[in-house]
């Protein structure tokens, strides 16, 4: 079903900011709305929105009869649909759903951030309407998470770290990461995360020289007695996302692995410490950095601190040196400093948090004490 509290908060600001209307296409900016995912594809489907109401209704849904079924599941008859078959294209279902509630030729419309450019463009060439950014307008809304919203990132939180305490005492040398991976994915199912269809679980299991790799995605080499082994995982819940790294040890790790883990898990717990409202998110990604270039292992850190988190995996606020957003209470975002060492090991350590009135709490529990299994 359509909330309609949502739809009216984006009709307010597509008023404030003097836009005709906004064009948002399937997204996690969809399941926001109306609870309304499907795998993206070369047929533009999904909801127009205007900034007032024509009929009682404040936008209408842009439909290829090839997922009729889709919306009417997700939407029911709370908007109207202005369907469209592939013999005929988009163009005119839309020019017909944007003339009978009101937009002009020429106006002002914006396209939140999963249209295609080539779609966009015929708005333009075809009739001239002014192509504005939209992205703002729901990244403005999503920032900010509810009591509801926030209860869904700590039960996701809360499989994964079941998850997690299952995959470490299932981690024996001889198995591959892919292998770790596998196992992994069955014990978020094992524990109640969403089915895999709006977006799927994901895994980075990453053993000593491959670790060194943020985000490497091959996982098909065989874990040995002496690896470290990041394990950089997520689910989701109601469509809201766990995400947690922990870096754990094959046997007990020599000096230098011992060393540098001690340095990325202080400045992480020192970047939580600082969190708040009205602190930047530089200032976190500054304290968090300041201890890892202090110790000497400033260019190894080479990513941001962390990323917000919700429906979508990265969303705002983003937690950089460049960021000066200031945090609010119920943001969510991760905290995850990393130092990489080409061809020797990688140690990144991550929580998601949520701001709270003073202070922050971590959705994700499992130990970051060193652990050897």
């Amino acid at each position: 079903m359509i909330n309609k509290k949502r739809m009216a908060d984006v009709s307010a600001l597509l008023r404030n900011n003097n836009l005709d209307d906004i064009i948002v296409s399937v997204s996690m900016d969809t399941l926001y709305l109306a609870n309304l995912y499907m795998k993206p594809d070369e047929r533009f489907k999904g909801i127009v929105i205007v900034p007032d109401e024509k009929d009682g209704n404040s936008g209408f849904a842009l439909v290829p009869e090839l997922y009729k079924h889709e919306f009417e599941e997700a939407i029911g008859g709370d908007i109207p649909f202005y369907l469209w078959k592939d013999a005929d294209w988009f163009y005119s279902a839309v020019k017909k759903g944007l003339d009978d509630f009101g937009v002009p030729e020429g106006g002002k419309i914006a396209f939140n951030n999963s249209v295609l450019a080539i779609d966009a463009i015929e708005f333009s060439k075809r009739w001239g309407y002014q192509l504005e950014n939209g992205e703002n307008i729901f990244s403005s809304l999503r920032l900010i998470k509810d009591a509801t919203e926030i209860s869904y990132l700590k039960k996701a939180g809360e499989i994964t770290d079941a998850a997690l305490n299952d995959v470490s005492k299932y981690i024996k040398p001889g198995m591959t990461e892919g292998q770790v991976r596998s196992y992994l994915f069955e014990s978020f199912a094992k524990h109640g995360a969403d089915a895999p269809t709006a977006t799927d679980p994901w895994g980075i299991i990453a053993k000593s020289e491959n670790a060194a790799i943020p985000h490497y995605r091959k996982m098909d080499c065989e874990i040995k007695s002496g690896d470290s082994l990041i394990m950089d995982v997520g689910c989701t819940y109601n469509g809201y996302h766990s995400d947690i790294t922990r870096t754990l040890f094959i046997g007990e790790p020599y000096e230098e692995r011992r060393k540098v883990y001690e340095i990325v898990r202080e400045a992480q717990q020192a970047g939580i410490n600082i969190i708040r409202p009205g602190v930047k998110a530089c200032e976190v990604d500054k304290v968090v950095r300041d201890i890892i270039e202090k110790a000497g292992y400033g260019p190894q850190f080479f990513h941001r601190t962390g990323h917000g988190i919700g429906l979508a995996i990265h969303e705002d606020p983003y937690i950089s040196s460049s960021h000066q957003t200031i945090l609010k209470e119920g943001m969510a975002f991760s905290v995850e400093p990393g130092i990489y060492l080409s061809g020797k090991f990688g140690i990144r350590i991550e929580d998601i948090v949520v701001v709270t009135t003073d202070g922050c709490e971590a959705m994700t529990k499992f130990p970051k004490e060193l652990t050897v299994v």
